[in-house]
């Protein structure tokens, strides 16, 4: 009689919705990500500052140093759900894993992007300077402003740069976090320094080798050179080279941030179970 009436009391409690699931789950986790928000927040008003003192001045090296710093606030952010060692309490909460996936990838892919570059972006629209890193990629290869295709001028903009430099390795750094059972902040800052190098070493090492694959067929037989040539062939490497690397860098980010994003999920599957 007692477990009869045990079963119709628990088939009565309704289940919570999915999205009801994502709000406990933010609830949970808020006390360690509030001062987060709060120091992202106040750190991207100076840095949105800074920026626009730098552009207004032009001064290409700090406004690059400066985007780079909010990337690095975003790459680093998921380092906030490993806090306490907390991983027994993260995998009882009361949600599924479809709703820890929801509110952990969106704060990372969403919220932390908004708070880092809300402010800066506003300020860059009130403030409008001569440098960003557009007219600085601009500066360093032969595409004139008439000459670039529109969407690889796009693609250039400071905003999409920063967002994309940031919001890709923060999904490593968040893929690790949910992987790692102990010393969980050292192995994701470990291992997110480790696949940084990894990426820069092979955009390098493709960059030298049609770089010198090129040089060996122009120069090949060719021992007198006018000054102008050289210029002209280092031109035409660079435009060569450009396009198929902003390209591949594109693509490349879209499909590793979904590849990413369904290993974040399934791994949370796996753990939840």
């Amino acid at each position: 009689m007692n477990d009869n009436n045990t079963v119709s009391v628990m088939a009565a409690v309704p289940v919570p919705s999915l999205w009801q699931q994502v709000v406990s789950v933010g609830r949970y986790y808020w006390p360690r990500l509030q001062s987060q928000v709060a120091w992202y927040a106040i750190s991207s008003l100076v840095i949105g500052i800074l920026m626009a003192v730098a552009s207004h001045y032009e001064f290409g090296v700090s406004y690059g140093l400066l985007t780079g710093v909010l990337s690095l606030m975003m790459i680093f952010a998921p380092i906030a759900f490993a806090r306490y060692n907390s991983r027994a309490m993260d995998i009882t909460v009361p949600a599924s894993w479809q709703a820890k996936s929801i509110f952990m990838i969106g704060y990372t892919a969403v919220i932390i992007p908004f708070v880092t570059m809300c402010l800066p972006v506003l300020i860059e629209i009130i403030f409008p300077g001569g440098v960003s890193l557009k007219t600085m990629m601009l500066r360093m290869n032969p595409f004139g402003n008439d000459e670039i295709p529109d969407w690889v001028g796009m693609l250039l903009s400071t905003r999409l740069n920063i967002y994309m430099n940031g919001v890709l390795p923060a999904m490593f750094t968040l893929f690790f976090v949910v992987t790692f059972r102990h010393n969980v902040v050292t192995k994701a800052i470990v291992w997110d320094v480790v696949v940084g190098a990894v990426v820069y070493i092979a955009i390098m090492a493709y960059t030298v080798v049609h770089l010198v694959h090129g040089m060996s067929e122009y120069f090949v037989d060719r021992v007198d050179l006018e000054p102008s040539e050289i210029e002209a062939f280092t031109d035409s490497m660079v435009h060569d080279m450009m396009l198929p690397i902003i390209t591949g860098t594109i693509v490349g980010y879209v499909v590793t941030t979904v590849v990413m994003a369904v290993l974040i999920v399934l791994k949370l599957k796996k753990r939840q179970i």
